[in-house]
């Protein structure tokens, strides 16, 4: 039972992420939901047609392999290929019928 002298009480401190790092990120939660279910093949199906389109037609492919057979790393053309997956992400998404949101709560999870 022996207990040290001082005040070790455990302290929570709420700092917003681009206050701290300077970047805001995107919330890890979506209150509107994902268009699709992974488990729903129809509307995997057509999502993963709808970004290998959009990769193909931005020439994705070729630019990722132009860019990691250079020497010098050109980190601008790696942002550009980052918004590009990203748009095309969100492009597929787009494709997909948008599934009724299951009711969430705290409670229930």
């Amino acid at each position: 039972m022996y207990r040290l002298k001082g005040d070790h009480r455990a302290f929570h401190f709420d700092i917003g992420e681009e206050v701290l790092f300077g970047n805001e990120q995107a919330p890890v939660y979506d209150p509107e939901g994902r268009t699709f279910r992974s488990n729903d093949p129809k509307a995997v199906k057509q999502y993963l047609k709808s970004v290998h389109r959009h990769l193909e037609k931005n020439n994705v492919f070729n630019r990722i392999t132009k860019l990691m057979s250079q020497d010098v790393p050109n980190h601008e053309e790696a942002e550009r290929l980052d918004r590009e997956m990203t748009q095309a992400c969100a492009h597929g998404s787009n494709q997909c019928k948008k599934r009724k949101q299951d009711y969430w709560s705290i409670e229930l999870h």
